[in-house]
């Protein structure tokens, strides 16, 4: 009977050892970035856009409606700005729609000879209090 008992834990041992000791994927910066912010309770985050997920190219908050010297850009840095916005959301399935979605749309609707005209961006999003690390 022990022998029975003894191979029946080895077997189970033998089944979940490699699952349990697998490391978390943790190549890209994507990963390791939703490796990092897994623990996180999202129910804290009401927008689900949480700026330091997103690959920090420029300070959201530069952005605020508020034209000044410093957020004056053009088409290329409003595609960062929504790449930035897009790889910020914590879920799965993104409601926005990839860069290379939109940056055909714009392709389509540019005029020839017509002023380049600039899209729109009005996002919300969370950040991490400084003072909770």
């Amino acid at each position: 009977m022990n022998k029975i008992l003894i191979a029946t834990l080895w077997v189970a041992l033998a089944t979940a050892l490699p699952n349990l000791c697998k490391s978390q994927d943790t190549s890209t910066i994507d990963k390791l970035l939703n490796y990092t912010l897994a623990p996180l309770d999202q129910s804290q985050i009401p927008t689900k856009y949480l700026a330091e997920k997103g690959t920090i190219f420029l300070g959201m908050n530069t952005f605020n409606g508020t034209l000044t010297n410093d957020n004056l850009f053009g088409l290329n840095l409003w595609r960062l700005m929504y790449v930035q916005l897009h790889k910020s959301y914590l879920r799965r399935s993104n409601p926005l729609p990839d860069i290379t979605t939109v940056n055909d749309a714009l392709q389509a609707n540019m005029l020839l000879g017509q002023p380049t005209a600039i899209p729109l961006l009005i996002g919300q999003y969370n950040s991490i209090d400084e003072n909770v690390l």
